[in-house]
């Protein structure tokens, strides 16, 4: 594997494994704010409840219609939701459902079995009815699991295709970038061949980046050492050849000198 598909593989994992974080963030949040929904219907509609016997003290509302959930309902209420009202004594219960299931796309089989692993989707609020300090009753508000599923689920696919997408065009270009910025690595091979070869006049280029720069001023610095130890080399070898001839001589004239004798 080239240093280039090594750096882009580790790029790569570590930006799923920012993605994973966020989308684990995302889904948290998801969950938090599904549960912060019930609450804020559970509190509304208490409010609601409360007026309305408020009104019947007052002998404006009408008993026999308490608890009224009608308002709720036709301002809108949100599918997939369940409202109940059940009062102290026991005599008094009512259920109302707006739907079962949300409006929207299916959800995934993997990823209805993994939320429901990790979160408890579809948890209940319960809001105690009272007015003037006397508890009327308990009201509790109990969205679907599905509704919250379906929320998480438009949440965490809307950021895991912005994210696939944005991870796909980052490692793209940075993959583009480390094969420009690693070019240099092939001229410096090709230098320390060219060396190996017993060119040892071949010299490095300069360089923009500092560490390819240092690592061809190191390999420059080689080769000229190799070059002038060759060098000296070469004279010490011119010298002895020439005090080998010089010494030759010498004993050529010395065996004459003694032979003409």
């Amino acid at each position: 594997m080239n240093l280039q598909l090594h750096l882009l593989l580790r790029i790569a994992l570590v930006a799923m494994l920012c993605l994973l974080v966020t989308a684990a963030s995302v889904l948290f949040q998801a969950h938090r704010q599904a549960e912060q929904n019930t609450w804020r219907m559970a509190d509304s509609l208490g409010r609601q409840l409360e007026g309305q016997l408020r009104l019947i003290r007052a002998g404006i509302g009408r008993n026999n219609t308490f608890p009224d959930f009608e308002p709720w309902k036709e301002a809108g209420a949100q599918p997939g939701v369940c409202i109940t009202y059940q009062s102290i004594d026991g005599k008094l219960s009512r259920r109302l459902c707006n739907g079962t299931r949300p409006n929207g796309s299916e959800t995934p089989e993997f990823f209805t079995v993994l939320y429901r692993k990790i979160f408890a989707p579809g948890t209940a609020a319960a809001q105690t009815i009272a007015v003037d300090d006397t508890k009327h009753g308990l009201l509790t508000v109990t969205p679907t699991a599905e509704l919250e599923i379906a929320y998480a689920w438009e949440q965490s696919r809307s950021l895991t295709a912005l994210s696939f997408t944005t991870v796909t065009v980052v490692c793209l270009l940075v993959y583009l970038n480390i094969g420009l910025a690693l070019r240099p690595a092939a001229c410096i091979v090709s230098g320390i061949a060219e060396l190996e070869a017993g060119h040892l006049d071949r010299r490095l280029p300069v360089f923009d980046l500092r560490e390819w720069q240092r690592i061809a001023t190191a390999i420059n610095r080689l080769a000229d050492s190799q070059q002038q130890l060759l060098a000296e080399r070469q004279k010490l070898a011119i010298k002895l050849i020439e005090l080998q001839e010089n010494e030759r001589r010498a004993l050529a004239r010395e065996l004459h000198d003694e032979f003409g004798q």
